[in-house]
């Protein structure tokens, strides 16, 4: 999690927060980090700052709530996915420099979805997302520029090189799971329960999901931590409101 992350959860949490709020929430950070960070958040426009008389204070706006919305998304995915019967796809794209915005916003939502790059400009996933894929690409208007294929007629032996073969970083997202594990057991045995420790637990979840692929059990690697990490989602979420 990073301190913008940190900043977005906590003013979405209480829809309007001093700068001494912020500096109660996060005492281990120096107010030039956050005075940076609050910069950047009002400059993407993801935050309103608004000047009283006495105070200042910021405010979440749609579109840092739609950033929030998007990462929570891939729980959803997780859940909607993970007890299907998988077909792989194959997103084949060859997107010229001049719409490189397309490229790489395009790029974005193949890996938060879970694909991984086989080669380049090769994305595959163990899941279907057609209808999913060609709404974004027709949003990002590059029809002509993008090929969907999927199967499901794949032995086990081809899904595994297949799996070797594409770049997903399990160490790292093994490491970011543990990480996370670690601060909900820590969380859950404490008294003093707050909504927005909750949630920023919640989008640290949510975070590391987008960059898992979210293969079937029977795929994953061994001691692969979603599912122990997805069942503990489950215990903190409550506590968010």
């Amino acid at each position: 999690m990073s301190i913008i992350d940190d900043l977005l959860i906590l003013t979405d949490n209480l829809n309007s927060i001093t700068l001494s709020e912020i500096g109660d929430n996060l005492p281990n950070q120096s107010k030039q980090i956050i005075a940076s960070a609050l910069g950047r958040l009002t400059s993407k426009k993801l935050i309103d700052k608004k000047i009283s008389q006495n105070n200042t204070s910021f405010i979440i706006t749609k579109s840092g709530r739609d950033k929030i919305n998007s990462t929570l998304n891939s729980v959803k995915l997780y859940s909607d996915k993970r007890n299907d019967n998988h077909s792989w796809q194959f997103v084949i794209f060859d997107i010229p420099e001049k719409n490189r915005s397309s490229r790489d916003a395009f790029r974005n939502y193949l890996i938060s979805l879970g694909f991984g790059k086989l080669q380049d400009s090769i994305w595959v996933s163990s899941h279907n997302y057609y209808d999913d894929i060609h709404k974004t690409i027709k949003i990002l208007n590059i029809q002509n520029l993008v090929t969907v294929i999927s199967t499901a007629n794949l032995s086990n032996i081809q899904e595994q090189e297949l799996i070797d073969k594409t770049n997903w970083n399990w160490k790292d997202i093994n490491n970011s799971y543990q990480e996370y594990i670690k601060e909900s057991n820590k969380f859950l045995t404490n008294k003093n329960k707050t909504s927005y420790n909750a949630r920023r637990l919640v989008f640290k979840f949510a975070k590391t999901l987008t960059r898992d692929p979210k293969l079937p059990e029977y795929l994953q690697p061994k001691k692969t931590l979603t599912g122990e990490a997805f069942n503990i989602y489950q215990k903190i979420r409550s506590f968010c409101y």
